[in-house]
């Protein structure tokens, strides 16, 4: 993922490593679940909720 990382951001604006639970928190975004998956932890699943204003 280190090697393919530089790639994906220069072509895609894609980072592969970058965890996305502060954005998401900073968002507002509550966290109440999160998991890397698959091979090297590319899949990253986060399971948010927006309070409601």
């Amino acid at each position: 993922m280190r090697l393919i990382e530089p790639i994906s951001v220069r072509f895609g604006a894609d980072h592969l490593l970058r965890d996305p639970i502060p954005y998401l928190e900073a968002a507002g975004f509550v966290i109440s679940e999160s998991r890397r998956t698959g091979r090297g932890g590319v899949t990253f699943r986060v399971l948010a909720q927006k309070p409601a204003d």
